[in-house]
């Protein structure tokens, strides 16, 4: 089983090496709070709720790459909890992707496809594709002016991902782009 249970309110996580008086806070470097009754588990405080394995550290951002958010009706969420759906369904689909700051000097949004779909383990980022040979288990799909994450795996794909941080690593063509403003 999982040593890291994804929450709402602060993943909680067993601490690898724990020893009588280990503390959840790791010396103030953690913002992690200790779960009552529980010994040697950690619950990622409100700040930074999500808990990375690979850096035993609980995290509000994921610092590998640029980080596209998810809008949903009065909430913004840049490492969004949800269910995996079946195949072919929206992972979030009350809550659409912005690029934003990825805009051309007209105001055009990039054309991005889903090019390289990871989870991290302990170890570090693995990549996951189709047992079909299909490419990425996450697409993107768009409706309108809004592009929302699609889920394109299987059942397989699906009991891999559980419990982990997924990252959809995106290739994307802005037109006429140009990183700077004149004016």
């Amino acid at each position: 089983g999982s040593d890291i249970t994804r929450d709402f309110y602060g993943d909680i996580f067993r601490m690898r090496d724990c020893h009588n008086g280990s503390r959840c806070d790791n010396g103030g470097a953690r913002p992690a709070l200790e779960v009552a009754g529980r010994p040697c588990y950690c619950q990622c405080a409100p700040t930074h709720l999500t808990y990375r394995e690979d850096k035993q550290q609980c995290v509000k951002d994921i610092k590998e790459c640029y980080m596209s958010v998810f809008y949903r009706p009065f909430t913004v969420e840049a490492i969004p909890l949800v269910y995996l759906p079946t195949s072919g369904q929206l992972v979030h689909p009350e809550a659409h992707l912005s690029l934003s700051g990825r805009r051309n000097s007209e105001g055009a949004f990039p054309s991005c496809k889903a090019a390289v779909s990871q989870y991290l383990t302990p170890e570090g980022w693995r990549t996951l594709t189709r047992v079909d040979g299909g490419g990425p288990v996450f697409g993107l799909f768009t409706d309108g002016n809004k592009t929302f994450l699609q889920f394109l795996g299987n059942s397989h794909a699906r009991r891999q991902l559980q419990q982990h941080l997924a990252m959809v690593r995106l290739c994307c063509r802005i037109p006429e782009w140009s990183p700077c403003e004149t004016g």
